[in-house]
């Protein structure tokens, strides 16, 4: 994908930042096992022999194998046995504080870690979802400025302050005003199910 279409995934998804990944092992430890009712039925008595075989061989690279070419190789009694995917198990296990998920061949990875100040901006991206349904309730034109006041506990408060430029761009605000308390308007949560009421007006 290019930058572009990558920051555009990113915004649709509420995503900070998009990277593209070296290798799936940047993110996932991988672990395989050998599949003993498949290995027996082609190796018999040397079945735990070949999965002893397996075990030694790096993770990684059979995965990237069976990945590129739908088998892989190991050595025994000085031959190079083919196996193929129904041969193994393979488990991959995300490291601590990502979340991966893996289908044909490609795999995504989420950093689920939060900060304050990404929090903050999440925060921010939800307030201006309210102001825009708030715009479509009210019959506004998509071009039209308007006046918004939001109504808000403190922590919404202060990550709108914070974003104050990225609010009022996005919501076309002329003026943006900060309240505790705000009789009417237009209801909506944000963050945590945190309840918050705007008010848009032409101007």
């Amino acid at each position: 994908m290019t930058r572009d279409l990558l920051d555009d995934v990113g915004d649709e998804l509420n995503v900070k930042v998009i990277q593209p990944l070296d290798a799936a092992s940047e993110v996932v430890d991988v672990r395989v096992k050998a599949n003993f009712r498949e290995l027996g039925r082609r190796f018999g008595k040397r079945t735990q022999r070949v999965a002893d075989v397996i075990t030694a061989e790096d993770p990684g690279a059979v995965v990237a194998s069976l990945r590129d070419t739908g088998s892989f190789t190991v050595p025994l009694d000085g031959e190079a046995l083919a196996l193929g995917a129904e041969d193994v198990l393979v488990t991959e296990v995300p490291r601590t504080g990502w979340v991966v998920e893996s289908q044909r061949g490609v795999t995504i990875a989420l950093d689920t870690a939060s900060t304050p100040e990404l929090e903050a901006e999440g925060i921010a991206r939800d307030v201006v979802r309210v102001v825009q349904q708030a715009r479509r309730d009210a019959d506004l034109e998509v071009s039209d400025r308007i006046a918004l006041v939001v109504g808000a506990p403190r922590e919404v408060r202060e990550a709108v302050r914070a974003h104050r430029e990225f609010v009022a761009h996005d919501t076309l605000a002329g003026s943006l005003t900060l309240v505790d308390d705000l009789d009417g308007g237009f209801p909506g949560t944000v963050g945590n199910a945190v309840g918050i009421t705007v008010a848009v007006a032409r101007g």
